[in-house]
This record gives C-alpha cells, structure tokens and sequence, in this order.
C-alpha cells in the first residue's frame, strides 16, 4: 500500500474497531454505549493496531500460529503504551483491568489479548484482503479528496477531545481549590458575621452546585466511553463534599436536610 492507501486503511479499522468496541460494550450493558475517545465514529488505538500488524506481520503471514502470538504481543504493547501515556497526559486511568485475571498493571489482561490475537488472524488472513481491493478500486482523485476529508476531520475531533480530556483535571482542580476556599470563607464568616449563617448557606450550596454541574458536563462523553473513569470522579467529587460538609460543621454552621443525607 502506497501512503493514501494506508492512511485510508487506518480510518477503516479505526471505524471497524469502533463498531466493535460499541457493540461488545452495549450488548454487555443492555443499552447503547458509544465507544472511544474521540466524539466521532473511530477508535484510532485500533488503526494503528491494524497497521501495526500488518506491516510488522507481513513476513510471517506463512505461519498462522506465529500471527496469532505476535499479533498478541503486538496488539498488548500498543494497549500497554496507551493506557501509560494518556494516564501520563490526563492523570487518569481510562480503563483499568485490575479486576481481570492476569493482568498486568490493570492496563492490559490476558482476556483481551487473546481476542487481540484472534482479530490478528481475521484482519491478516480476511478482512484486510478485500479492503486493499477496495481502497485500489478507488479512482486515485477520489483517494486525495477522502483522506484530505478524513485527516481534517480527524485532526479536529481529536483536538476537541484533547481539550475537553485537559478539562477534566481543571474541573477536578476546581472543586479541589472550590473546597479549601470554602473551608475558610466558611470559618472566617461564621466568626465575623454569625446573624448571616443563611446567606452564607445559599452561597456555598450555589458554588459548589455550579461547580458540579460544570465539570459534570465536560466529563460526560469520557464518563460514558470508559466506565473506569465514573467512579474515580465519583470517589473524588464525594470526598471533596464530606471535606466541605465537615468544614462547615466544625465552623457551627447548621447542615441542610440533604447534606445531612448524603453524610449517612
């Protein structure tokens, strides 16, 4: 495959990867799930899965057993390396195999794998042969003007992606710095003004609702595509609300009926 065809090829298998990420997912749940880190249809891990099969496999597709271990080690070090550098970029874990068994770091498991080493001998042996006579079917002209769409697209929706994944750790920043703020407005105000517990009150129910409301919000697409995430945030945001709760109790002002719920 010449450059367009390859680069063609990745959007395939990013989308083919997609489609079965989502479906596996959803069936498990019962309910739509939509896959992936980008907002689009793809799931670029698997693109560059696909191409790095491919050409590092080329010289050994004789020996379908050996296709099937390096597709394995292939396929689990490129998981391995992509779990590490996003959790390295974001400070989040995006999916964690902790609770599988053999697992390595809870970012790989054999599992997964050996599905991985499985898809190896499909995409080698049947999938990737129709899709390079499709993509040569293509009049070149055509070729240039859908990888010029595909790579513009793609370019924006990852950075879009980026950004908002960049987001997640200013909100949680946000209701870290929301928390020590309050701590202290809380115990200065309760000293200095103590006939206005009340306004005091709606005040502090006010920002820390708009500050969950607005990370909640960011974080809803990446929530959704890796369940991992949810409770982390969760166990987070839940720890900040006890810290703010117990700050206001040690300052003497009175719990509302749902702080006093969410205590228990």
């Amino acid at each position: 495959m010449n450059l367009f065809d390859a680069i063609i090829a990745f959007f395939v298998y990013a989308f083919l990867g997609w489609v079965c990420e989502t479906i596996y997912v959803s069936v498990g749940k019962r309910h739509f799930v939509k896959r992936g880190f980008l907002y689009g249809t793809i799931c670029p891990i698997y693109g560059f899965g696909a191409l790095a099969v491919l050409y590092v496999l080329d010289p050994y597709t004789y020996y379908p057993p050996l296709i099937f271990i390096l597709g394995v080690v292939v396929t689990s070090t490129l998981e391995y390396v992509t779990s590490y550098g996003m959790e390295k970029i974001f400070h989040l874990r995006w999916w964690d195999y902790s609770t599988y068994k053999f697992n390595l770091n809870g970012r790989i498991c054999l599992k997964n794998s050996i599905m991985f080493g499985i898809m190896a001998l499909v995409l080698v042996y049947g999938i990737h042969p129709e899709v390079v006579e499709l993509i040569k079917s293509l009049p070149d002209v055509t070729k240039y003007v859908l990888t010029g769409l595909l790579i513009g697209i793609f370019i924006t929706d990852t950075t879009f992606s980026i950004v908002h994944a960049l987001d997640i750790n200013k909100a949680l920043q946000r209701v870290d710095e929301l928390k020590d703020k309050i701590g202290s407005d809380a115990e200065l105000l309760a000293k200095q003004v103590n006939e206005n517990i009340q306004n005091v009150r709606e005040q502090i129910s006010d920002k820390t609702i708009k500050a969950s409301n607005r990370y909640s919000k960011r974080l809803e697409h990446f929530k959704e595509s890796y369940p991992s995430l949810k409770p982390m945030i969760e166990e987070h945001r839940l720890k900040a609300l006890e810290s703010i709760i117990q700050t206001l109790k040690d300052a003497n002002l009175p719990l509302t009926k749902k702080e006093k719920k969410k205590k228990r």
